[in-house]
């Protein structure tokens, strides 16, 4: 129970920083915090860069952000990931890949990630 109060406090830490960007992005500021290994900052970079929020829309760059925040088991840059390669934005299509990443986020207690896992498995991947 107190995993899962964890990482729901951190999905909505890194919600509210990402709503945060989305109205006005210090981009030196959270370019900063993502370099200095903070989670929250590393997805709400990548979400800027997949957006083109405050900086150049850049998939690449947004995918780099990402698996630095997924490495770091944030299931909401998971979920992102697996959107990246089953809609083959900024990567190659892969829907495995995509299942892939699913199944980490769920793995995290995402219920998202839980539902995409088990759709792409439902469709054979």
């Amino acid at each position: 129970m107190k995993k899962i109060a964890l990482t729901l406090a951190a999905s909505l830490a890194a919600l509210t920083l990402a709503n945060a960007v989305q109205a006005k992005p210090n981009v030196a500021e959270v370019t900063a915090r993502a370099e200095q290994g903070v989670v929250e900052a590393q997805y709400a970079l990548g979400t800027m860069y997949l957006k083109g929020n405050g900086v150049k829309q850049d998939a690449q760059k947004a995918l780099h952000w990402y698996l630095k925040a997924a490495d770091q088991n944030s299931a909401m840059a998971q979920i992102k990931l697996g959107f990246m390669y089953e809609d083959g934005n900024g990567v190659q299509k892969d829907m495995k890949k995509a299942k892939e990443w699913y199944q980490k986020a769920c793995d995290n207690k995402h219920e998202l990630g839980c539902s995409y896992a088990q759709r792409l498995a439902d469709d054979g991947y």
